[in-house]
Order: C-alpha cells, then sequence, then structure tokens
C-alpha cells in the first residue's frame, strides 16, 4: 500500500519544487509563483541594485522563458542607493508588501503598468523622492495600508474607476498632493487615516454613493477641501476625527439620511461649514466633540428624536448656530460643555422631561437665552458651571428631585430676577457653596420656597442670603410682595413697607441660627433690645410671605 503511493508523494514533492524554485541572473533574484504559466516574482539579489531601476519583463533560466508578474514582499526595502526613476513593465500585476518601502532616491515620477491589480501594505512607504502626478491604472482594485505613506513629493493624484478599496493610511502625511480628490463610484471602502494629513488638496469633495462607512481620521487634517460637503446615502458610520480640522469646508453639511453614529469629534474644527445643522431622525449617537468648534453655522439645530445622550463638547463653541434650541424627549443625558459657548441660541431653554443629568460648563457662556429656566422633575444633578454665565436667565425653579448643585453651577448669571426651589423637609434642601451664585447679587434676589419651610430655608447657608418668600396662590404668583426695611442696618426702630395690594398680618425676626426672636403685627417696632448681628425678617402677608437678612448694630 504504501509503495503505491510513493510516486503519489514523489509528484507533489516535485510540484511543490518547480513552483517554490528560486533562481538569479546576478542581478536579481526570482521564485517561481505559477511553474505552469511560467510566471516569477523578482526581488533585489544579493545586494540592492543601485542607479535607475529597471524591473525586466521575462527572464530565462534553464531553456525556460519566465514572466515577471509580482514585486515580492520586502523585494528593494531600504534599498536607498536606487535613484531617479523606478521602470516597471507591463508584466506585473501585483507589488508586493513593503516591496519599495524606504527608497528615498526614487525622485522622478512613478509610472504604474495597466495589468496592476493590487498594491500591497506599505509598498512605497516613505518614497519621499517619488515626484508628479500619481496616476494608477484602471486595472487596480486594492490599495494596501501604508502604501503610499509620507510619500510627500507626490503632487496630484487620479483614482481609476476599477478601485474598490483603499487601506488604512494608504496617503497619510502626502502633503504635497494638490488639485481636486475625485472618489469612483466603485470604491466601497476607505480605511480610517487614508488621507490624513494631505493639507494640498483643494477643491470640492464628492464621495461615491457606493461607500457605506467614512472610517475614523479618513480626512483628517485636509484643510484645502473647499466647498459643500454632502454625505451619501449609503453611509451609515462616520467614524472619530473623520473631518477632523477640515477648516476649509465652506458650505452646507447634508449627512445621509440612513446615517446612525457621529464619532468622536468627527468635525472637529470645522469652522467653515455654514448654515443651519440637520441631524437626521435616524441618528441615536452624536460622540463628544463631534462638531467642537464649528463656528460657521449660522442657522438652526434640529436634532433626531431617538436621540438619548449628548455627549461631552458635542456642540461646544458653535457660537453661529441660531434661534430655540429644541432638544428631544428622548434625551437623559447632557455632557459636559455639550452646547459650551453657544451664544448665538435664543429664546427659553426648554429641557426634556426624562432628563436626570447636566454635565459639567454644559451651557457655560450661552448668554442668548432668556426668560425662565425650568429643570425637569426627573433631575439629579447640576454639575459645576452648568449654566454659567448665562446672563440672559431671570427665573430659575429647581425642583425637588435635585440632589446636587456643583459649584459655579449659577455663576455670572446677572439677569436673575427669581429663584424657585421645592425641597419641603430640612433634609432635602441641598447643601451648596457660595460659589454656585458667584457674581449674582442673591441678596436682593428672591427665592420661593414651599409654604411652611421659611425658616428651614433661613438656617441653610446660602440660601439664607436671598429674600425669602413662601410660594404664592397661583392667582397672586406673578405679583412681587415688594418688602423693603429701613434703615437696614439699624440701631432702634425698624420700618417695614409692602406693596399696597398686600396686607401685613404678622412680622417675624429670628437669629442667624433660625431662632425666633421677636414677632409682632405692626409695620414699625422697635429692635434696641436684640443683640447687635445678622437677623431674618420675615412679613407674612394676607397672599404670602417674604423674607429678608438685616443688620442690628
Amino acid at each position: 500500500m504504501k509503495k503505491k503511493q510513493l510516486p503519489l508523494v514523489l509528484l507533489f514533492l516535485s510540484l511543490f519544487t518547480a513552483q517554490s524554485q528560486t533562481f538569479s541572473d546576478g542581478t536579481f533574484s526570482y521564485t517561481v509563483i505559477d511553474a505552469d504559466n511560467s510566471y516569477v516574482s523578482i526581488e533585489k539579489g544579493d545586494a540592492c541594485p543601485t542607479g535607475a531601476l529597471t524591473i525586466p519583463e521575462t527572464v530565462d533560466y534553464e531553456d525556460i522563458t519566465y514572466t515577471v508578474t509580482s514585486i515580492a514582499d520586502f523585494a528593494f526595502r531600504y534599498c536607498t542607493g536606487i535613484t531617479g526613476s523606478l521602470t516597471l513593465p507591463n508584466s506585473i500585476t501585483s507589488v508586493g508588501r513593503d516591496s519599495f518601502q524606504g527608497c528615498t532616491g526614487l525622485t522622478d515620477r512613478l509610472i504604474l503598468p495597466s495589468p496592476l491589480t493590487t498594491i500591497d501594505i506599505g509598498a512605497f512607504y516613505g518614497c519621499t523622492g517619488l515626484t508628479g502626478s500619481l496616476i494608477l491604472p484602471n486595472s487596480l482594485t486594492s490599495i494596501g495600508l501604508l502604501a503610499f505613506f509620507g510619500c510627500t513629493g507626490l503632487e496630484g493624484l487620479i483614482l481609476p474607476n476599477s478601485l474598490k478599496s483603499i487601506g488604512m493610511r494608504v496617503f497619510e502625511g502626502c502633503t504635497g498632493l494638490t488639485g481636486d480628490l475625485t472618489l469612483p463610484n466603485s470604491i466601497t471602502s476607505i480605511g480610517s487615516g487614508a488621507f490624513y494629513g494631505c493639507s494640498g488638496l483643494t477643491g470640492s469633495l464628492t464621495l461615491p454613493d457606493s461607500m457605506t462607512s467614512i472610517e475614523e481620521k479618513t480626512f483628517f487634517g485636509c484643510t484645502g477641501l473647499t466647498g459643500s460637503l454632502i454625505i451619501p446615502d449609503s453611509v451609515t458610520n462616520i467614524g472619530a476625527l473623520a473631518f477632523n480640522e477640515c477648516s476649509g469646508l465652506t458650505g452646507h453639511l447634508t449627512l445621509s439620511n440612513r446615517l446612525t453614529s457621529i464619532g468622536d469629534r468627527a468635525f472637529y474644527g470645522c469652522m467653515g461649514l455654514t448654515g443651519s445643522l440637520i441631524i437626521p431622525d435616524t441618528v441615536t449617537t452624536i460622540a463628544g466633540g463631534a462638531f467642537w468648534g464649528c463656528s460657521g453655522f449660522t442657522g438652526g439645530l434640529t436634532l433626531p428624536d431617538l436621540l438619548t445622550v449628548i455627549s461631552n463638547s458635542a456642540f461646544r463653541n458653535c457660537t453661529g448656530l441660531s434661534g430655540n434650541l429644541t432638544l428631544p424627549n428622548s434625551i437623559t443625558s447632557i455632557g459636559d460643555a455639550s452646547f459650551f459657548g453657544c451664544k448665538g441660541f435664543t429664546g427659553s431653554l426648554i429641557l426634556p422631561n426624562l432628563l436626570t443629568s447636566i454635565g459639567d460648563s454644559a451651557f457655560y457662556d450661552c448668554t442668548g437665552f432668556t426668560g425662565s429656566l425650568i429643570l425637569p422633575n426627573l433631575l439629579t444633578s447640576i454639575d459645576g458651571s452648568a449654566f454659567g454665565s448665562c446672563s440672559g436667565l431671570t427665573h430659575i425653579n429647581i425642583p425637588e428631585s435635585v440632589t446636587t448643585i456643583e459649584n459655579f453651577a449659577f455663576s455670572n448669571c446677572t439677569a436673575l430676577e427669581q429663584v424657585t426651589v421645592n425641597w419641603e423637609t430640612p433634609s432635602d434642601i441641598v447643601a451648596i457653596e457660595a460659589s454656585v451664585f458667584q457674581d449674582v447679587t442673591i441678596a436682593t434676589i428672591p427665592l420661593t420656597v414651599p409654604n411652611g419651610t421659611v425658616a428651614d430655608y433661613m438656617a441653610a447657608p446660602v440660601w439664607q442670603d436671598f429674600m425669602i418668600e413662601e410660594a404664592l396662590s397661583t392667582t397672586d404668583v406673578n405679583k412681587p410682595i415688594g418688602l423693603q426695611l429701613y434703615p437696614n442696618p439699624v440701631k432702634d426702630i425698624l420700618t417695614v413697607t409692602l406693596n399696597p395690594e398686600y396686607r401685613l398680618e404678622t412680622l417675624n425676626i429670628y437669629s442667624s441660627l433660625g431662632k425666633l426672636v421677636k414677632r409682632t403685627t405692626t409695620l414699625q417696632t422697635h429692635v434696641s433690645t436684640l443683640s447687635p448681628g445678622l437677623y431674618f425678617l420675615e412679613a407674612i402677608t394676607n397672599k404670602g410671605t417674604s423674607t429678608k437678612k438685616m443688620i442690628i448694630n
């Protein structure tokens, strides 16, 4: 049985030997890659060649004429002595991995043969001396990652209609490429960082309808691209940093109607994009910094109904966005600095009912918001500087669900006229630092508190510094009591005035610790018997209660 199998084994070994046979002509080394068709790959011999490099189309060995169809992997890697031009024969169909990597002496235009179908990983990596336009043949279907990385001398690029894929970082750092970038409709995928840093590309960018995804850093730093940008409806994902710092884009941004996610800092620094920003309803994720610094948008912002989270710095410094900001009711969290510096938004800020947290500096310096800010009833935390420098807000209503208010949350809200809080028991009153309302003159601002809680708030640090008033009935909510004290500081007789429609029922004077020290029913009272210090005067009227600080000398 074993003797019958021996011829088969010998046949297999002979075929394997023929298929992997290597020989040399003294300059180059060749490996048979297809014995039946007499195809070989080529690489350097014992030493790197020097001068201009011409790859032969055929080679004769042992009475057989072989056709050179492939440049082997690592064939001429780091052969820096090769100078001038590189001539490839029309028989070449593939250029192998790292085959000319680091051949910095190549200084002429690269002409690739028409049968070429594949350029593998790193094939011309770092060939900084290659010049002129790179015209890729119509037979080419794929370009491997890093294939032309750092080829800074290339000046133009023409991609063929046969091309289906461009690998990762293929043209990264090709800063000399100029002119329009036309991507053929045959392309289905472009790897991450494919055109990273190609700052010399100018003109408009047209993306083919065949693309389904734009990977991370694909056009990062392509500052010369101009005009409007249309993301075709075939695209479902835009990766992180995809168009980061493409500051030359100067028209409208039209997003795919099938888009589901926009990656981290995808359009960071695209300050030239203009008009309204409409994010389609299919989008469920807008990652951090997605539109950070897109200050050229000058219209409204439309957000999708399925969005649940606005990530950190998503629209930071989009200073030109204008009109009312409408947040979908699906939003549960607004991240740090999400709308930082968005000064163009105007009108009331209406927050969604499902919102539970507002991040640090989320609306910092949004000076265009005016009127009342009514925080939703599920909100639990307001982070530092969340509404800092929102200088147009006049009223703030904080629900009892809030358990944390961090420093500077409402700092420099200089237009504040009224603050309403809703904690009904002393243990629920949120302790805050004075910096929460830094640069706000809270001593002149009424603080409306739930009925029966005035004494509790008078004993609570910072809250006690407001003009404390009990909540009025719905018919009187817009009528201020107008409580005034004079003189203040006072030494002997204190006089109290109210707006005419209010009738005094009781005046209560509390110590700074909330202890009742005097009660009267008149608008004038002697206080000389009280020790010097800080006190709170509570005026109970027929329509509500108001409290003010007073000092006795």
